[in-house]
C-alpha cells in the first residue's frame, strides 16, 4: 500500500464470529471416547503427524525454547498434567521443595523434601513414566528451565539429573520444582497428557466445557508472516494456536492491527 492509501485484509464472517488464522488442528468431539473424567482420541487417526507435536527442551533465561504442543478448549489452555496440581481457587503453581543437593563433576542430583502427598504409590509411578520432565527455579525465583532425570529413586525421593539437560544457573536448596508430563498425575479438571508415542491424547475438560472447541497448536513456524511491505492493515481476524511465532512482521513498515484482532493461544 501507500501512504493515505494502505491495503487492508479484512475478515468477513456471516455467522458473527471473526475468521481465524490458526496454527493448529480442531479435534471433533466425535472423536473422543470417554472413560470416568478422562476423554480420549487418537491423534495418528486423525492426522496428525507425530513428529510436529515438539518436546521439551532445556533452555535457558529468555530463550522461550519449548516448542511443545498446547491443547486449548473454549480457548483456554489446559496443563500438562503435573504434580503438585495447580491451586483449585486462585490457578495458581503449586510446588515441591528440593532439600538438598549434591554434584559428582559436572552432574547434578537433588532430594525432594518429603511431605504427606508423596506417597510411595505415587513416586513409584513416577519411576514407570516413559517422558517425565521437572520443571524448575532452580536457583533464583526468576529463572526457570526443564530438566530430564538419568535416575529417580521413589523411595529416597533423590533425583539424578540428566547431563544434557543443565538447570539454569545451577540448584539450590528450597528451590520449587514440579513433575510435569506425567500420565499418572492426569487427576485434575484442566489437564492434558499426549502419549508421544502412540499418539494418544487424554485430559480432563474444564467444567461446563464446549468439547466441539478442542484445538491443538501444531505449527512451529509463524502463522502468520509478513514481510517487506508498508501501509498494511490487518483487522477484523483472529490469530491462534501455534507452537512458535504468531505474527511476525519482518522488514515491515506501517503496519496496522485491529480493530477486532485478537492473538492469542501461542
Amino acid at each position: 500500500g501507500g501512504r493515505g492509501a494502505p491495503v487492508v485484509l479484512r475478515g468477513v464472517s456471516e455467522d458473527g464470529r471473526r475468521p481465524l488464522f490458526s496454527g493448529g488442528v480442531s479435534i471433533p468431539s466425535s472423536a473422543l471416547t470417554r472413560r470416568f473424567a478422562v476423554f480420549s482420541a487418537n491423534l495418528s487417526e486423525l492426522g496428525v503427524d507425530l513428529s510436529q507435536l515438539g518436546t521439551f527442551k532445556p533452555g535457558g533465561l529468555g530463550q522461550c525454547s519449548n516448542d511443545i504442543a498446547e491443547l486449548y478448549l473454549d480457548g483456554r489452555p489446559l496443563t500438562l498434567a503435573r504434580y503438585p496440581n495447580l491451586n483449585r481457587v486462585t490457578g495458581d503453581p503449586e510446588w515441591m521443595q528440593v532439600e538438598r543437593v549434591w554434584r559428582d563433576n559436572a552432574s547434578y542430583s537433588f532430594g525432594l523434601r518429603r511431605t504427606r502427598g508423596l506417597s510411595s504409590w505415587r513416586t513409584r509411578a513416577w519411576e514407570r513414566e516413559a517422558d517425565v520432565w521437572w520443571h524448575g527455579y532452580w536457583s533464583v525465583d526468576w529463572a526457570d528451565s526443564y530438566v530430564r532425570a538419568s535416575a529417580f529413586d521413589p523411595w529416597a525421593l533423590e533425583v539424578s539429573v540428566d547431563d544434557s539437560t543443565p538447570p539454569v544457573y545451577g540448584i539450590k536448596p528450597q528451590a520449587r520444582v514440579a513433575l510435569v508430563n506425567a500420565a499418572s498425575e492426569l487427576d485434575a479438571e484442566g489437564e492434558f497428557y499426549i502419549d508421544r508415542d502412540s499418539g494418544m491424547l487424554s485430559f480432563m475438560p474444564f467444567a461446563d466445557s464446549d468439547l466441539d472447541t478442542l484445538t491443538l497448536s501444531l505449527s512451529s513456524s509463524c502463522v502468520v508472516c509478513v514481510s517487506g511491505t508498508e501501509h498494511l492493515h490487518l483487522r477484523d481476524v483472529d490469530i491462534a494456536y501455534g507452537r512458535g511465532t504468531l505474527l511476525e512482521a519482518t522488514s515491515v513498515a506501517h503496519l496496522t492491527l485491529g480493530p477486532n484482532l485478537d492473538i492469542y493461544g501461542g
